[in-house]
C-alpha cells in the first residue's frame, strides 16, 4: 500500500471514528425539523384573506425554507470543512509522513480538477470541503494564502 492510499485510508478512518457521517446527518435533520415547525409557526401567524385554508400557507412555508436555508448551508458547509480538517491531523498523526500526505492531496485534486484554491463565494453554498492549497497550509502550520 503506497502512502498516498495510506492517507486516504486513515482519513476514511478517521471519518468513522469520529462518526462525522452520523453527526452531519443528524444536524441537518434537526435543521430540517426544527426550522420547519417554525416556518409552519409564523406562518401561521400571517393572513392572506378571510377564507385562509392550510394550502394557501404553503407557499410562506416554502419561501421561510428558503431562507434558511440561506443561512444553514454555509454553517453546514463550514462544519463539515472542519471535519476535513482534523481528519488531515489525525491521518498526519498516524502515517508520521506530511509530504506524501500534501503529495496525495495535489494528486487527488488534479485527477478530479479541483480547484486549489476556490472563490470566498463558492466556498460557502458549493464547496463542502475546503480547497487543497487552505488544506496543505494547516498541514504546514503556515497561514492559508486562499483568500
Amino acid at each position: 500500500m503506497c502512502s498516498s492510499d495510506l492517507l486516504r485510508f486513515t482519513s476514511a478512518f478517521a471519518q468513522a471514528v469520529a462518526h462525522d457521517q452520523l453527526s452531519i446527518a443528524l444536524i441537518e435533520g434537526g435543521i430540517i425539523i426544527v426550522f420547519a415547525a417554525v416556518a409552519v409557526v409564523i406562518a401561521d401567524r400571517f393572513s392572506f384573506r378571510r377564507d385562509d385554508d392550510s394550502l394557501s400557507r404553503l407557499a410562506i412555508v416554502g419561501a421561510l425554507l428558503a431562507f434558511v436555508y440561506l443561512a444553514a448551508v454555509p454553517v453546514r458547509n463550514a462544519v463539515q470543512r472542519s471535519y476535513d480538517f482534523a481528519d488531515d491531523d489525525y491521518a498526519i498523526a498516524f502515517t508520521d509522513d506530511p509530504a506524501s500526505a500534501i503529495r496525495a492531496l495535489v494528486r487527488d485534486g488534479d485527477e478530479r480538477m479541483v480547484e486549489v484554491c476556490p472563490q470566498w463565494s463558492a466556498t460557502l453554498f458549493l464547496y463542502t470541503a475546503p480547497g487543497i492549497g487552505a488544506r496543505v497550509a494547516a498541514i504546514n502550520h503556515v497561514p492559508s494564502g486562499c483568500p
